[in-house]
């Protein structure tokens, strides 16, 4: 994956003739570079925030744990009276019996109850997890896609726009080189509209007509 800094210190050749704006397409990569950045800073607050829900959810376990360990000390607190009431006459037994059923299945209620508490927040924050990193992953995907995508771009602008034959009678016409400059400045706008977009799935595509192959036609034009 390709660092901000690489971006910012990303060059192209230029062309003979008909060459790119230079000034623009550092800008572009400058705003591309930013925009990288703040996803590497919004991806160092997703791991950040996974990491709290990983503790969150050890916390849960080690919640549910105790709730096992309160249900074994009730458990054997429950058999230590019922021992304790069996030495005690018939009345005394059967009150005890009957205290200690009452407390064990109040305490296996309660904790069921909390266990299932307990159950439904580790889902739930299982599930944020999880979602946490399906966007993290979308979204770093999405802008590596948008910046291989820029970068065949301007590799596409660099190597097709096409070098005029020097000839000493023949000069290339003032609006034809305008029209060049302009559909630089062109796909230089349509590029940053496309930087805007939340999804891409859009890619510029050269026209099929290709290379000029005379005078006549010294610029070759891209369709968006």
């Amino acid at each position: 994956m390709l660092t901000p800094q690489e971006l910012r210190e990303k060059t192209f050749e230029r062309a003979m003739f008909g060459g790119y704006d230079m000034a623009g397409v550092d800008d572009f990569l400058d705003a591309i570079a930013a925009d990288y950045t703040a996803l590497h800073n919004e991806n160092a607050v997703l791991k950040g925030k996974m990491k709290v829900l990983v503790e969150k959810i050890e916390e849960y376990r080690a919640t549910e744990d105790g709730m096992r360990r309160a249900i074994l000390a009730a458990q054997k607190m429950s058999d230590e009276q019922l021992a304790e009431a069996k030495k005690n006459s018939t009345a005394m037994l059967r009150e005890a019996e009957e205290k200690a059923t009452a407390m064990l299945r109040d305490a296996e209620e309660k904790a069921a109850a909390m266990v299932r508490d307990a159950q439904t927040e580790v889902a739930i924050e299982e599930g944020k997890l999880s979602e946490a990193k399906k966007s993290s992953s979308e979204y770093i995907e999405r802008m590596r896609l948008l910046c291989a995508r820029q970068l065949e771009l301007f590799t596409a602008i660099s190597e097709g726009l096409p070098v005029a034959e020097e000839k000493p009678e023949v000069k290339p016409a003032a609006p034809a080189e305008n029209s060049g400059w302009d559909t630089v400045r062109s796909i230089e706008d349509s590029v940053a509209k496309l930087a805007d977009e939340p999804e891409l799935d859009v890619m510029p595509e050269i026209v099929r007509g290709g290379i000029a192959d005379s005078t006549d036609e010294p610029t070759r034009f891209f369709d968006f």
